[in-house]
C-alpha cells in the first residue's frame, strides 16, 4: 500500500532527480520481512531553484506538488521541476499544518491549525482545487500530522492522540474513532492494517485499525528520545527521535516491536522529521537535511547533508527521486541529487508581496509582484477568498480592471491584459513590452496609461485588448511610479520629479502643461474632483487643486510630524523650496 502523508511549517524543497541512475524504488508499506535495498552511488545535494515565503506544508503527487501558505492551499505543477508554475490557489479559514493525497489524486485532506479541523478539497482539476467538506476534530490539541488509507484520514492529534475520520463521503466526513496516547502524538503513517504514532515521550505505538471506529493499541516500544515523526518501509519504522537520533525498529511481529538498530551520531542531533526512500533516510535535523544509507543494516552510515537558507521543518520524496524539504522561512527549494553535483537548472520566483490592488464589484483584483494577479472574492467581507490567479512573466506592479480585462503593469515585461471573465481561470489575451519598467497603469476611453519609470508616461491603445500598440508617449523627468487620468489630463507621480500633468487630448501627442515639485519622492497620486492628492515619502500627503490643471494649486501638506502648513504652487521649470 502506498503510504499516503505529510506535515510541516513551512516549505523548502530540494527537487532532487535521481532517475537517472536507473535504480528501482525500495518496496513501501509491506508486512514482509526484508532488508532495505543497498544503495550503490554516493549522493550529492544540489540546489536547483526555489519556491519560497513563509510556506508552512507541502505534499507531492505525480505531476504536482501542494503547498500550504499560511492560509492557502497552493498547486505547483512540477512536471518539468526546474520550472514549477502556479496551477491553482485555495484560501481556507486558518493555517494549514498537516497535507495527505488520496491515492487516486483527486482529493486533499488538510488538518488546519486554528479551529482543529479536517478539510476534504477536491484537486482533480488543480487549476480549481474545490473545499467540499470539512470535520471539527472533538478534544482540544495542536494537530501535527496526518494520513489517509482508503476511506479514512488517521490524525495525530497531540495530547488529545489519534483521531479517525471517515472520509467516504467527501462532503460530509466524520470523525468515527479516537484512542487516547500517553504523551502527545506527532506523526502518524499507516500500513494495512496498523496505524504507527510517533508519541514524543512515549515512544512508539503500533495501533489496530481494522475497525476505524474502535482503533486499539496492539504493540509498543519506549524509545530513548522524543518520537517526532514515523516513516513505515519493509517491515520497520523510522522514528525521528529528537536528540536520539534515528531509531529503527523492526515491527513484523506488530505486538512485540524491538529496536532492530539506531543512527546516534557522537555530534548533538535534533531529529525531528524522517522520510525513506530507495534506501536512504532523509531526516531534518535542527534546520539541516541528512542522508543516511540504510542499504547495510544494521550499521548507517551519513552520505551528504544540506544546509538550507531557513529552518527544515519537513522532508517528502517523490518517485523518481525529488525531494521536498519543509523550510521555515526560505520556501521551496529545488536542488539536484546524484553522484556529481550538477549546476542550478531553474528557479519559481517566490512571493515578493502585494504592490496594488483594484476593486470591481465583488471581486479584488491584486497585483503581487512576485505571482502576478490574485482574484479575491469579497462578498463576504469577512471571509474573502482566493478565487482564481495569473503568474505574469514579470514582477506586477500595478493593476486596472476596464469591463471583461484587467491590465497588469508588469515590471520588465510591460503591460499584460488579462481576460478576467471566467476569474477562476484568468488567461492572457495581449500585451505590450514598454520601453521602460512598467510601476503602473491607468485604463480610460480605450487607452491604457503607463507608468513606466524613467520611461516616462506611454499611452498604449488597448481598444483592441489581443493586440495592444504603443500610441504615444512623453518621456517625463525623474521615474514614474504612478497615473490616474481625469478628463483630458494624466497626473504622474515622477518620483523626484514630482506631480506632472500631462495633456491627453490627443494620446498620440501627450504634452505636459504643468508640474509641482515637492521635496523628496513622489510615489501615488490620486485624483478626486479639483483635488490631486501626492503620496511622497519623504514629506507626506500633499493636495494640490487641479480645477486649472495648468494652473495647479498647492493647498496644504499633512508630514509625518502630523502637521498642514501651506505648500507653495510652482509653474513649469519651478521647484519647492
Amino acid at each position: 500500500m502506498q503510504i499516503n502523508r505529510f506535515n510541516i511549517f513551512g516549505i523548502v524543497a530540494l527537487f532532487i532527480p535521481i532517475a537517472l541512475f536507473n535504480r528501482p524504488a525500495a518496496t513501501t508499506g509491506t508486512q514482509a520481512s526484508g532488508k532495505i535495498a543497498s544503495p550503490s552511488y554516493t549522493l550529492a545535494l544540489e540546489r536547483v531553484a526555489q519556491v519560497g515565503g513563509p510556506t508552512h506544508v507541502v505534499f507531492a503527487h505525480e505531476n504536482y506538488a501542494y503547498a500550504g501558505i499560511g492560509r492557502q492551499l497552493l498547486i505547483l505543477d512540477i512536471s518539468n521541476p526546474a520550472t514549477p508554475t502556479l496551477a491553482g490557489q485555495l484560501y481556507l479559514d486558518a493555517q494549514v499544518e498537516a497535507i495527505a493525497l488520496s491515492d487516486d489524486g483527486d482529493f486533499a485532506y488538510l488538518v488546519l491549525q486554528d479551529g482543529e479541523e479536517l478539510v476534504v478539497v477536491d484537486v482533480s482539476n488543480p487549476a480549481r482545487p474545490v473545499k467540499k467538506g470539512s470535520c471539527r476534530l472533538t478534544g482540544d490539541a495542536l494537530t501535527f500530522d496526518v494520513a489517509v488509507s482508503d476511506n479514512h484520514a488517521f490524525v495525530a492529534y497531540g495530547g488529545a492522540g489519534l483521531k479517525v475520520v471517515d472520509v467516504s463521503n467527501p462532503a460530509a466526513p466524520q470523525e468515527v474513532g479516537t484512542l487516547d496516547t500517553a504523551s502527545a502524538a506527532h506523526g502518524v503513517a499507516v500500513d494495512g492494517n496498523y496505524a504507527y504514532l510517533a508519541d514524543f515521550q512515549d515512544g512508539l505505538w503500533v495501533i489496530d485499525v481494522s475497525q476505524p471506529d474502535s482503533p486499539k493499541k496492539v504493540g509498543a516500544i519506549d524509545t530513548p528520545g522524543q518520537a517526532y515523526d514515523v516513516f513505515i518501509t519493509n517491515s520497520y519504522a523510522l522514528v525521528a527521535d529528537g536528540t536520539e537520533g534515528l531509531r529503527v525498529i523492526d515491527v513484523y511481529n506488530s505486538a512485540l516491536p524491538s529496536e532492530f538498530t539506531s543512527y546516534d551520531p557522537w555530534s548533538p542531533v535534533d531529529y525531528r522529521k524522517v522520510f525513506e526512500w530507495d534506501g536512504y533516510a532523509f531526516v531534518e535535523d535542527m534546520g539541516d537535511v541528512r542522508v543516511l544509507d540504510l542499504g547495510s543494516m544494521p550499521s548507517i552510515n551519513e552520505v551528504a547533508s544540506k544546509t538550507t537558507p531557513g529552518n527544515v521543518l519537513d522532508i517528502f520524496v517523490l518517485h523518481p527521486g525529488y525531494i521536498f524539504i519543509a523550510d521555515e522561512g526560505s520556501g521551496l527549494e529545488i536542488a539536484q541529487f546524484g553522484s556529481d553535483p550538477l549546476p542550478d537548472v531553474g528557479a519559481y520566483r517566490p512571493p515578493v508581496g502585494s504592490s496594488d490592488v483594484f476593486v470591481s464589484g465583488g471581486s479584488v483584483y491584486l497585483a503581487d509582484a512576485g505571482q502576478g494577479l490574485y482574484i479575491i472574492d469579497v462578498a463576504n467581507p469577512e471571509d474573502p477568498r482566493l478565487i482564481g490567479s495569473y503568474d505574469t512573466p514579470g514582477s506586477a506592479q500595478g493593476v486596472f480592471g476596464a469591463g471583461q480585462y484587467v491590465y497588469i503593469a508588469d515590471g520588465e515585461s510591460g503591460l499584460r491584459v488579462i481576460d478576467v471573465s471566467d476569474p477562476f481561470a484568468p488567461v492572457e489575451r495581449g500585451a505590450w513590452d514598454t520601453q521602460g519598467y512598467a510601476l503602473g497603469v491607468f485604463v480610460s476611453g480605450g487607452y491604457a496609461y503607463v507608468a513606466d519609470g524613467v520611461a516616462g508616461l506611454r499611452v498604449i491603445d488597448v481598444s483592441y485588448p489581443l493586440a495592444p500598440w504603443e500610441r504615444g508617449s512623453i518621456d517625463t523627468p525623474g521615474t514614474a511610479y504612478d497615473v490616474i487620468v481625469s478628463g483630458a489630463y494624466a497626473y504622474v507621480a515622477g518620483g523626484n520629479a514630482g506631480l506632472r500633468i500631462i495633456d491627453i487630448s490627443d494620446p498620440g501627442t501627450p504634452v505636459e502643461v504643468c508640474h509641482y515639485e515637492p521635496m523628496g519622492t513622489s510615489r501615488d497620486v490620486q485624483v478626486e474632483g479639483s483635488l490631486a492628492y501626492l503620496a511622497n515619502e519623504h514629506s507626506g500627503l500633499h493636495i494640490v487643486d487641479v480645477s486649472s490643471p495648468a494652473h495647479p494649486v498647492a493647498l496644504s501638506i499633512y508630514d509625518s510630524g502630523g502637521g498642514l502648513r501651506p505648500g507653495p504652487v510652482q509653474r513649469p521649470g519651478v521647484r519647492s523650496q
